[in-house]
């Protein structure tokens, strides 16, 4: 098929469904199927308990599972899911392949978002681009209608701040001598192949205990948020090392996990071999009310030592004159 005028990457869906907050994440109950979901907090003011609403959902993987990020509440009936992207392969599974368009912000680093799908009949996952529409039933997205392949639009690489997207006003080559070259963009097989190798370790600070659970190996398993982003850090600690998150006998303290980058999740990446570090916190009129010790002045300390050298020197002197007679 011919290109149509414009393509843009997006998976969204307005579905109706029952949402139940827990301690990780919350679980998103369409139907008979029960799907975990992440709601942000001006979501989860919305929520009415054991009620029947209707959601604005970005469907995704996560722990190999199908998945929602809840963006909003609104009114309506339940739409089809809109799935446009790549029909490709990760890891030798075929997932539509959401990129992103564009970077909103310097901090975004999540390029892409698989969703995975039940399609029969479907055509090679060879990364064409396709139109597709899905109905959630039994636990999965099923592909009801698709139009394509076409070939990709370009994807969102870097950031660009507002001011360059903007018409830009012409310059006389008086006022400027020359333009630095625009930054080409690096593909992935560039950027692995120009890559040093490197210990890369990272330190999370928190001043409260964290929601956890524990792991059939007794280990203890809790998540760390990159501030307001949706980068999440899954931390397994032994439960002794976590122990020292609840029994530091601090009433104001700090907290600080370090380890290793790890293998990526769905969320984000693991932290590898942790370590804690627990701190109190005191007040800053404490730390203003210590005297510093007293230090000598340069010169003095210099004639002193000095002066002593000198009178060590004379009773060495005395002591190898004394018991010998002058004639």
């Amino acid at each position: 098929m011919s290109d149509p005028p414009s393509l843009s990457y997006q998976a969204i869906a307005t579905v109706q469904g029952q949402v139940e907050l827990g301690e990780s994440h919350a679980t998103l109950t369409i139907g008979d199927a029960v799907f975990a979901a992440f709601a942000s907090p001006s979501v989860r003011k919305r929520l009415v308990p054991d009620t029947v609403q209707t959601f604005r959902v970005y469907p995704r993987l996560w722990r190999s599972q199908l998945a929602f990020d809840i963006r909003k509440v609104v009114d309506g009936p339940a739409l089809p899911v809109i799935l446009n992207g790549c029909w490709g392969l990760s890891r030798d599974v075929p997932f539509f392949i959401i990129y992103r368009n564009e970077l909103l912000h310097p901090g975004d680093r999540k390029l892409q978002t698989l969703v995975p799908v039940v399609w029969e009949d479907a055509p090679p996952a060879d990364g064409q681009f396709w139109k597709a529409l899905g109905q959630i039933k039994d636990g999965a997205i099923h592909i009801v209608q698709a139009e394509g392949p076409f070939d990709p639009p370009p994807k969102a690489t870097q950031f660009v701040p507002k001011s360059e997207k903007l018409p830009q006003v012409a310059i006389t080559p008086v006022e400027v001598a020359s333009e630095p070259s625009p930054v080409v963009p690096l593909t992935s097989e560039e950027i692995f192949a120009m890559a040093t190798p490197a210990k890369v370790q990272l330190t999370c600070k928190l001043n409260q205990v964290p929601q956890h659970r524990i792991l059939p190996d007794k280990q203890i398993e809790f998540f760390l948020r990159d501030g307001e982003s949706e980068r999440i850090f899954t931390v397994c600690m032994k439960p002794k090392v976590f122990k020292k998150l609840t029994d530091h006998g601090y009433a104001d303290w700090v907290a600080a996990i370090s380890g290793e980058i790890g293998t990526a999740t769905e969320t984000g990446f693991e932290l590898v071999n942790p370590s804690l570090q627990v701190f109190e916190k005191k007040p800053k009129g404490d730390a203003e009310a210590v005297t510093p010790a007293y230090t000598e002045p340069q010169e003095t300390a210099t004639l002193a030592k000095a002066e002593t050298k000198e009178h060590k020197g004379a009773d060495k002197r005395k002591s190898l004159l004394d018991g010998v007679k002058l004639r």
